[in-house]
């Protein structure tokens, strides 16, 4: 008879180790994905200089732009926290592959996996939005210019206004 009030016994085996038997990582695995870990790592890289250049653009259109600026700016903005969040995705990916390089370690893998998946869907609603945002410029532009000669008969009337001011 055994003891109903005894504690259980748990398995204490890392479930996020390469040497447990239900999700080995073989080397070809980490050969195939540490391939992608030196562009993940440069694009990350460039994506935080891109913030930067979008950083002092906000500041010129709000120093600058004064109360025109702020749309400008306020796009910007969003723009470049997108940026800044992708760039975090990919640079935490490129970490993620190192340290999965050195210790062989699933944990390492599917926190990678976990980062670039992110990256890919910051990436695909950024991309269906400058689409609409497009379409959307094209049909403004159509609808107010059908021809350039109109496009230039519209700045001639501005530029005759503004004179007679």
């Amino acid at each position: 008879m055994t003891n109903v009030y005894q504690a259980p016994q748990a398995d204490l085996t890392p479930k996020r180790s390469a040497q447990h038997n239900d999700n080995p990582i073989t080397q070809e695995m980490i050969d195939n994905i540490a391939k992608g870990r030196f562009w993940a790592k440069f694009i990350g890289i460039l994506l935080y200089i891109a913030v930067g250049f979008i950083a002092l653009t906000v500041i010129y259109f709000l120093i600058v732009g004064k109360l025109m600026g702020l749309i400008p700016a306020l796009l910007f903005s969003i723009a470049g926290f997108v940026t800044f969040k992708m760039a975090g995705f990919l640079m935490t990916y490129s970490r993620s592959i190192s340290s999965l390089m050195e210790t062989g370690d699933v944990g390492d893998m599917l926190d990678a996996q976990e980062s670039f998946g992110s990256y890919m869907k910051w990436l695909g609603v950024t991309t269906a939005l400058g689409i609409v945002l497009f379409i959307m410029t094209n049909m403004f532009v159509k609808n107010r210019y059908t021809t350039y000669q109109d496009m230039q008969n519209t700045i001639r009337e501005q530029e005759a206004m503004r004179k007679q001011l």
